[in-house]
């Protein structure tokens, strides 16, 4: 076969979507291959799932539609990249590969040093495009947040109008089977997410910044955007433009709209950063997956106790809100962020179960797992970071707090359906059936954990290298979503390390 143009590969990853797509329009100047590789191994670690698969598995029908559209339908290979790269390239005289950066885990991470250096050893440029607002290659957080709000703000990439196929290719598409898991609201396709992104700015989020914090609540006062964003079927960019014009709408139209509307969305738009803040810290040191942030904690919790580990994983810890939402999220693949930050403040604090032990859990039943987020989140929720705040949530003062009558822990935990007092069944006068007491004592646990935590924090040591921390991955940033930018010339606002106690 003759080639009169350039044929380059779309090596598609975590971003399954033709819109807003810079590598897809790059490519479609010439001949393209739309690849997406699906890696056996990376299934088989503990961070990943068939939930998270069965999704991705939709979203690739997804977009091969999408793609054929066009005039080039999706390619999917099985196989671990390498070698797929390598039947392709002597194959095929491919003269590019396109792709977004990936801030993934330390799998995909050494994948793509495996590919890289297959690239250079043929010849073949690869051209990383940035995904989101994350920035590669940086020596600081110095400028981010200015950088990230340009970029947020900046034109999106164009949808081609056709692509020219590059060869016939067959794919593997129509082999892959999705299991039986209930998937049933998480957001699988381009169409639903755009209607989920419309829905959530119309009308659900009017109540988002009072709502997002109880699970009562959450589920139709949350975007539900966070799967599509892992998937890539939308881009932040995208939901960021919608957002800042739907607030000038809000603020155009006042008498129009809720009054709770200016606080939601800007509590949304500050997530919205928020989300490439985290993923931001693993791009910037990948082995934040492997080792603690600040290292004086690397050893401070030992070997997990793996009773506790269990009884955590299974709801079963005796205190009622803690495994309502543990049960709940087995189920569903979703919960929201206050309780997610629940369950690792109380697995990290009061069973004092390193979050190495349980980060790869609570990875794999994320369907909406974000390596970058994941990782960052959970170090901060452990008190590892050294420079962010301890949090220690008190599980029944979340009970009380988010769940007022029991309506939540009465569904998940039907032990307790008929329990008087289902925040501290405890106090009953005879232990409900079936459900076990407190794993621990949860006023002693929080105080011995407050007190190892702290006896590190105090020594001048700790507070240098937190130091340093801030300067590598702490905000710069003060600015509320949707204000002004700050004059030019005005000093930049630095972060400082946080020592203080949040009891919660």
């Amino acid at each position: 076969m003759i080639y009169d143009s350039p044929l380059r590969i779309v090596w598609f990853k975590r971003d399954l979507r033709i819109t807003d797509h810079a590598p897809l329009l790059h490519a479609s100047r010439g001949k393209v291959i739309p690849l997406y590789i699906l890696e056996p191994g990376y299934w088989t670690l503990k961070d990943t799932s068939t939930r998270q698969q069965d999704m991705l598995i939709a979203a690739l029908h997804d977009l091969d539609s999408a793609l054929s559209k066009l005039g080039a339908p999706l390619i999917v290979r099985q196989g671990d990249a390498v070698s797929v790269f390598k039947t392709l390239l002597a194959a095929h005289p491919v003269t590019e590969v396109i792709s977004h950066e990936e801030t993934g885990n330390a799998w995909t991470y050494r994948r793509d040093l495996q590919v890289a250096k297959l690239f250079r050893s043929q010849n073949i440029p690869w051209r990383e495009f940035p995904n989101h607002g994350v920035a590669r290659g940086l020596k600081d957080r110095d400028g981010w947040s200015k950088r990230w709000h340009q970029t947020m703000a900046s034109t999106q990439a164009q949808t081609p109008e056709r692509l020219e196929p590059g060869v016939d290719l067959t794919s593997d598409i129509d082999q892959l089977r999705q299991s039986d898991v209930s998937n049933e609201w998480l957001i699988t396709s381009r169409a639903d997410a755009e209607q989920g992104l419309e829905s959530f700015l119309q009308a659900r989020g009017a109540s988002y910044h009072l709502s997002m914090s109880s699970p009562l609540t959450a589920e139709n006062a949350c975007s539900r955007l966070s799967v599509p964003l892992s998937l890539g079927l939308i881009s932040m960019r995208e939901i960021y433009q919608a957002t800042q014009a739907q607030t000038k709408r809000v603020r155009a139209n006042k008498k129009n709209f809720p009054v709770t509307w200016p606080k939601a969305l800007q509590a949304f738009g500050s997530r919205l950063r928020w989300h490439c803040h985290f993923m931001q810290k693993l791009e910037d040191e990948p082995a934040l997956e492997l080792k603690t942030m600040h290292p004086a904690y690397e050893a401070v919790r030992g070997e997990p106790d793996q009773n506790r580990l269990q009884a955590w994983q299974e709801g079963m810890t005796g205190y009622p809100m803690v495994d309502a939402c543990m049960r709940y999220l087995k189920t569903t693949g979703w919960l929201n962020f206050r309780m997610r930050a629940m369950l690792v403040s109380f697995a990290s604090y009061h069973l004092w179960l390193d979050w190495r032990s349980t980060a790869p859990w609570l990875g794999h039943l994320f369907a909406d797992y974000e390596p970058g987020i994941h990782y960052s989140q959970v170090q901060m929720q452990s008190g590892t970071t050294g420079m962010n705040a301890v949090r220690i949530y008190n599980p029944v003062k979340q009970g009380f707090d988010h769940d007022p009558t029991g309506e939540f822990i009465r569904q998940w935990v039907p032990e307790l359906s008929h329990a008087d007092n289902v925040h501290e069944p405890w106090t009953l006068g005879s232990q409900p059936k079936g459900y076990p007491k407190p794993i621990v004592d949860e006023p002693t646990a929080r105080k011995a954990a407050s007190s190892a935590i702290y006896a590190l924090r105090r020594s001048a040591e700790h507070r240098k290298v937190a130091g340093d921390i801030v300067l590598k991955h702490g905000s710069r940033s003060k600015r509320r979503f949707g204000s002004r930018p700050t004059k030019k010339g005005a000093p930049a606002q630095k972060s400082t390390p946080q020592t203080e106690l949040v009891l919660d």
